[in-house]
């Protein structure tokens, strides 16, 4: 057991994206610490590992992991998890953090993080599946706090509860995400100040702040904006209560100027620097956490949050079973309580979901979503019916090129430049030797061409080719 005053102090980071590393390296000094996707290294080819150990080698780095589904009544993947213990001992962390959430039920991937339901039979759920995770992951955890789109019917109690109840049953400490708990507050009317005392402020090791966009009324935790003023008084007025190790700048989309990124990071460093320090802890817990074990824990999950669970996971991910469910009023549930679903909220759910995979289809095709514009969504959209895959960012961009293929307003140097990036997808599959694409233009042509707007000029016939040599490494020939 080690007490949150006795995990090291990181000061201000940013969560790493490979858009900015070349910048990231310039100003190293002003970057104290990275925070690193952990899904995104999880298969990864030579390439990708090369960057994680580059990473490590000027970087204090902390995982953030994305898909474990801690609330899922499912239980854990062991495959996944045994992808995480192997990335833990790879990079020896301070500590790592996941969601408090589930990402799949009933065999269907959400695909992003869904709220839990606010029960008891969440609260086994989570305790049962965090101490399984400690039997092959020494770090200590922290549990970070997702925004609530859509609230499930039936809670039991409110979410500072909840979550004040998660923490101390799992012995983790709180990844506290202001820009959530501001949204949260926002969308659902809550007056987080009046409540701000009922909070676990002492279970805080980091923060992660970042901006959101307006959706009509609705405040979108989109990571694609500078950080709002009332997300920075609320990060003020967190540190001044809580023993905060470190902070997280969050931005995925709309990357501005590095130079305004640390701008952000130096006044969330003044901020940190001017809170008074906090030795009165409670501790976080390690793979050694004495208490409850699976055996002793408390009985099985009812049938009942399994069968919620599962009918949430259709409805976000199944536009014709959201359809018959919310215009037969919920009949079709196997949940009594989902009955009284708000159907705004899980269509703008399933919605966010669709935006997120159309987001993460542009950074896999960079230069062919730049040069197709908003061409881009119009082709990818329509095929994100369903579960999201287990390869959804190789899938979707594999998608986009198959649909470009059969659209003949797409221009044909434009389908030659997918193709080509389309090459550095595949490259990167285990166990894949060799790849090839005949191109009617040189890939760099194609580039300039996305990146300047114009086009690459006379044809000339190429062949691009990815080889995976035995050692692992990648070449890359055009001829």
């Amino acid at each position: 057991m080690r007490r949150v005053t006795a995990l090291p102090t990181l000061s201000v980071g940013l969560g790493y994206r490979p858009q900015f590393r070349a910048e990231l390296f310039e100003n190293r000094p002003c970057v104290d610490f990275l925070e690193i996707i952990a899904d995104q290294y999880f298969d990864a080819p030579p390439e990708k590992l090369a960057e994680l150990d580059l990473l490590r080698a000027h970087f204090p780095l902390v995982p953030h992991g994305l898909d474990l589904s801690l609330g899922s009544v499912d239980g854990l993947d062991e495959v996944h998890v045994d992808k995480f213990a192997r990335l833990i001992e790879r990079i020896d962390p301070p500590w790592w953090s996941e969601h408090l959430c589930f990402t799949r039920a009933g065999g269907v991937a959400i695909g992003h993080l869904a709220a839990l339901p606010l029960t008891r039979a969440a609260l086994d759920t989570v305790e049962r599946n965090v101490e399984r995770l400690r039997r092959k992951i020494e770090a200590p955890l922290i549990l970070e706090n997702v925004t609530t789109v859509v609230a499930v019917p039936g809670a039991e109690m409110d979410s500072a509860e909840f979550l004040s109840r998660a923490l101390e049953r799992t012995g983790c400490g709180w990844l506290c995400d202001v820009a959530n708990l501001h949204a949260d507050a926002v969308n659902h009317g809550v007056d987080l100040e009046a409540g701000f005392p009922r909070w676990p402020w002492e279970r805080v090791v980091q923060i992660h702040f970042a901006g959101g966009r307006w959706r009509g009324d609705v405040l979108i935790d989109s990571h694609d904006s500078p950080t709002a003023e009332a997300v920075w008084a609320l990060f003020e007025r967190v540190a001044a209560v809580a023993p905060v190790k470190a902070a997280i700048l969050e931005r995925d989309e709309k990357i501005p100027l590095f130079t305004e990124l640390l701008d952000e990071l130096e006044r969330a460093r003044r901020i940190l620097a001017a809170a008074p320090p906090r030795v009165d802890a409670p501790p976080i817990a390690d793979a050694e956490r004495e208490g409850r074990n699976a055996v002793g824990m408390s009985p099985p999950t009812p049938n009942d949050l399994m069968a919620t669970q599962n009918t949430l996971a259709r409805l976000f991910t199944d536009g014709g079973f959201r359809e018959t469910y919310f215009d037969h009023a919920g009949e079709t549930s196997a949940s009594k309580d989902l009955a009284a679903l708000d159907r705004e909220s899980v269509a703008l759910f399933a919605e966010s979901l669709a935006n997120k995979r159309v987001a993460d289809g542009r950074k896999t095709l960079p230069w062919t979503a730049k040069a197709l514009g908003n061409d881009f969504a119009r082709l990818l959209r329509p095929a994100l019916g369903g579960p999201a895959p287990p390869r959804r960012h190789a899938d979707d961009a594999a998608t986009v090129v198959a649909r470009m293929e059969k659209d003949p307003t797409v221009p044909t140097w434009i389908l030659d430049l997918a193709r080509y990036e389309l090459g550095f997808v595949a490259a990167a599959t285990p166990g894949l030797v060799c790849t090839a694409k005949r191109l009617r233009w040189p890939p760099a042509r194609l580039v300039r061409a996305a990146q300047e707007g114009g086009h690459p000029g006379p044809l000339k016939s190429c062949f691009a080719v990815w080889l995976r040599w035995p050692n692992g490494a990648l070449r890359h020939l055009v001829f």
